[in-house]
């Protein structure tokens, strides 16, 4: 929650946007039942993560 505050978007963004900024090919996959679900978790394509960042995440 603290960096998504410091980049302005929600956990859930952060979460989705760690998962397509890792090293290696990978892809989120969400489960939106409705279209303001949707809406709310696209914002996670335009977030991009600094390798610190992910690291912070990683506990690492």
């Amino acid at each position: 929650m603290e960096l998504a505050e410091k980049k302005g978007c929600s956990a859930h963004n952060i979460a989705a946007s760690w998962t397509i900024n890792q090293s290696f090919l990978s892809f989120a996959l969400i489960g939106p039942r409705t279209i303001d679900e949707l809406d709310t978790t696209l914002p996670c394509l335009d977030i991009e993560l600094t390798k610190e960042e992910i690291n912070w995440l990683n506990l690492s």
